[in-house]
């Protein structure tokens, strides 16, 4: 029987959502058996009939958007009963050191409350041209660089590894 995988994403200049796809992408060559259905958390209304489900989020100010934050508070009792896997990005990876590592693991602490299985950060991406004006104004405000600072191999690698563990 095919295991279903529902992977819900919060995204501010779409990087996260571009992310959501390559996961689903590479699961689906390590496991065909498996389904995987990709939404914008907002999107989300019956979780029910999934084996599997990932929700990833761009950190925003230190922590997942809050779409995400409420999905979490407001699915977290049929959460705990399933297999969740969470992923976040966040600029703050663009330069991986002990320092910046330690800190960005910090960021996914909202995600515990739901009783994850696995969970990890990924360096992000941001498009100022894909931000309204007070978020523009925001990220130039801490300077926070323009770029993909995605490691994509990296993110495969992990795709593949949740789809051999988990599906």
């Amino acid at each position: 029987m095919s295991k279903k995988v529902l992977i819900l994403f919060a995204s501010r200049s779409g990087s996260t959502a571009d992310t959501a796809t390559i996961i689903a992408h590479e699961m689906k060559l390590k496991q065909k058996e498996i389904t995987v259905d990709v939404l914008p958390v907002k999107k989300a209304k019956d979780i029910t009939s999934y084996d599997l489900i990932i929700l990833g989020s761009a950190i925003w100010m230190g922590k997942p958007l809050p779409e995400m934050l409420s999905f979490i508070k407001s699915y977290c009792p049929i959460l705990k009963t399933k297999k969740v896997v969470c992923f976040a990005l966040c600029m703050n990876l663009r330069t991986e050191t002990d320092k910046t590592i330690q800190e960005s693991a910090a960021f996914l602490t909202p995600f515990s409350s739901c009783a994850p299985i696995d969970t990890t950060i990924f360096a992000g991406s941001v498009d100022y041209s894909k931000l309204g004006f007070i978020a523009r104004l925001i990220v130039k405000m801490v300077k926070s660089p323009q770029g993909d600072f995605r490691n994509i191999d990296k993110i495969k690698i992990w795709a593949a590894d949740i789809a051999l563990k988990y599906c």
